[in-house]
């Protein structure tokens, strides 16, 4: 077995560079590369905070719908009425939570078309760059 030289161009298993990597073009790419990334990673969390926000307001909502049942069960004065009560609000409960999920997802996938949009920019402002150099 041969023994590899120690650099990290061969390690990469990259053909060998030597002087032919300009270090200031390197470093412009890796800025370009880390100004993008954090730009995206500012923009995923203002979306995190707004998923939170809205998951937090739903939940605010329906804890008050919640609350209310048993004040609405004491007041029955039937059995049937108790029971029309119990299938309506499961009925809006459920509705609730369909639509809310729905949402997130909507905001989920939003999140994800965004992030894919600005990874390709980022990917195609450091290959212009590259050429350029």
């Amino acid at each position: 077995m041969t023994k590899r030289p120690e650099n990290s161009a061969f390690q990469l298993d990259l053909p060998e560079l030597g002087s032919a990597i300009n270090t200031d073009v390197m470093t412009s790419m890796a800025h370009s590369a880390l100004t993008a990334m954090a730009e995206l990673n500012g923009q995923l969390c203002e979306r995190a905070a707004a998923f939170n926000m809205e998951w937090t307001q739903f939940l605010t909502r329906r804890f008050k719908e919640d609350m209310a049942l048993p004040q609405h069960l004491t007041a029955c004065k039937s059995a049937q009425e108790a029971q029309d009560i119990y299938v309506d609000f499961w009925t809006v409960a459920l509705r609730d939570y369909q639509e809310e999920f729905v949402h997130l997802a909507q905001m989920g996938q939003h999140v994800t078309r965004e992030a894919a949009s600005n990874m390709q920019k980022c990917a195609n402002l450091v290959t212009h760059e590259a050429r350029l150099n």
